[in-house]
Parts: structure tokens; C-alpha cells; sequence
């Protein structure tokens, strides 16, 4: 059973179903480019472990602009129970240090083993600066760029900071950047809408092979009838995260909310 988005599911940002997608969905895009790249390259699986702290839920959405009640501060000391124990203040979380296993696909040519092209699906603590896991996915960013490799980034979350570019971006649900080694700075980027199909984008390999092409909408969709995501997926509750009301109606429609 196909999803009821023409595009990205946005039920999938939740934290409960992102980790399963997240590594199907890097395994379909290796599958597909396997398919198509010319001898000698081939398409890998590149695991990588990303450690962050937690100080909240690690998927919040926030608003472009929105208007907080802020708590009053609480005075004195907590209630005293009938032991003569006095309560506490209030209860707050703490940074944890977590480890998240994410993958990314590299596209090697065999001849030399060099890497090629890597194509990076980012995952939530990519995007909460001041998390040591953004500032580290920031480093290896530049790394690649700066070792003229051809990146692919594909940013599916709303949440957190979009990745930095000179000029600010436009509004957008979703972002693919594209960097080609032989255009550095210039990147290549599409804006996406929860409304919009998963275009099919090119994949370039050295300068002497002409770029394949990646259907992510392929990738997307068969990652979400192999994982049953329409079982799993609570398609009666709300969307999660923020919408425009113009958005969020749509989104009940399409649910047929």
C-alpha cells in the first residue's frame, strides 16, 4: 500500500519510525544506483556513528514565528508532605550522551578505490546546533567539499537548523543539496513542499562519466511498502510538528481526516 503523500510521508519525522526509514531508505538508494553505475564503481553502505546530547526530545519543530507564554518563576520552597520531605521546584531534563548509528552510501571507483560521490541522509541531531553532533557533521562536511568529492545531502526534517549557506534560504519543508566537486561553492539545491513529489535527481561521478540519475521517489516508496509503514503509521492522529493552516488542512485531507 503506497503512503497518502505524493511525496515525503511527514509521519515519518517522528522519532519512532525515523530510524527504521532512515537505514532502509539508504539501502533502496544503494540498490537503485547500483543498478545503473558503469564498471568499475559500485554503490556502499557507509555506517557511521554520531554522538550528540539530549537535552530535549530530539525531534522538536519550531515555528517560524510563534508566541510562548513563559512560566512564572516559582518562589520559595516546594510543599512539605506529611513525612516532613519538601517537594521539588519543578522536574526539567538533562543532556544525555547518546550514540546513533545513521548511514550514508558512497559511490567508489574500483580501479583505485577512491571514493566518488557520498550521499548523506541527515538525521535529527544533525540539525540542533550547539549539539556536538552538529558541530561534528559541520567538520566532516567541509572535509568532503574540501577533498573534492561530490556530496549529496538529503535533509527530509523539518525540524532543527537547515544546513548553512552564504545567501539564506527560502522557506521550505524539505532540501537537497548537491555539490559537485567541480563547482564548489556553488551548490545545487531543491526546495520541497510536503505537497511536492520526490524528484529524480542526477548523481555525478568523475568528470569523464556522465552523472545517473536517483529516483527518490522510487527509493521512498518502496522503502515505505517493504517497512509496512501504513501499518505502523497512526494516520488518525494529527501530523506531527508545525504547519501553516493551509498545510496542515491539506494534510488532513490527503489522510482523509
Amino acid at each position: 500500500m503506497a503512503s497518502p503523500f505524493p511525496g515525503f510521508d511527514p509521519y515519518i519525522e517522528q522519532p519512532a519510525y525515523w530510524s527504521m526509514f532512515h537505514t532502509r531508505f539508504g539501502g533502496f538508494i544503494c540498490d537503485l544506483l547500483n543498478e545503473q553505475l558503469p564498471a568499475p564503481y559500485v554503490a556502499v553502505i557507509n555506517p557511521r556513528l554520531e554522538i550528540g546530547f539530549f537535552a530535549e526530545t530530539p525531534h522538536t519543530y519550531y515555528p517560524d514565528v510563534g508566541i510562548f507564554e513563559q512560566a512564572r518563576p516559582q518562589s520559595g520552597s516546594g510543599a512539605t508532605s506529611p513525612s516532613g520531605i519538601t517537594s521539588p521546584s519543578l522536574e526539567l531534563t538533562i543532556p544525555l550522551r547518546e550514540e546513533v548509528t545513521a548511514v550514508s552510501v558512497e559511490i567508489r571507483y574500483m580501479d583505485n578505490e577512491i571514493p566518488v560521490t557520498t550521499i548523506v541522509i541527515l538525521s535529527p541531531i544533525n540539525k540542533q546546533p550547539g549539539n556536538e553532533a552538529y558541530q561534528a557533521y559541520l567538520k566532516k562536511r567541509l572535509d568532503l567539499l574540501e577533498n573534492r568529492l561530490n556530496l549529496i545531502e538529503l535533509d527530509f526534517l523539518r525540524a532543527g537548523q537547515k544546513l548553512p549557506t552564504m545567501q539564506p534560504l527560502p522557506p521550505s519543508h524539505y532540501t537537497i543539496f548537491l555539490h559537485r566537486a567541480k563547482r564548489r561553492p556553488i551548490a545545487e539545491i531543491w526546495l520541497l513542499s510536503v505537497r511536492d513529489t520526490l524528484p529524480i535527481i542526477p548523481v555525478p561521478l568523475l568528470d569523464q562519466d556522465p552523472d545517473i540519475r536517483l529516483d527518490l521517489g522510487e527509493a521512498f516508496q518502496k522503502t515505505y511498502e517493504v517497512a509496512r509503514f501504513e501499518r505502523l503509521i497512526h494516520y488518525e492522529k494529527e501530523p506531527p510538528g508545525y504547519f501553516s493552516a493551509e498545510d496542515l488542512a491539506w494534510t488532513r485531507e490527503r489522510i482523509g481526516s
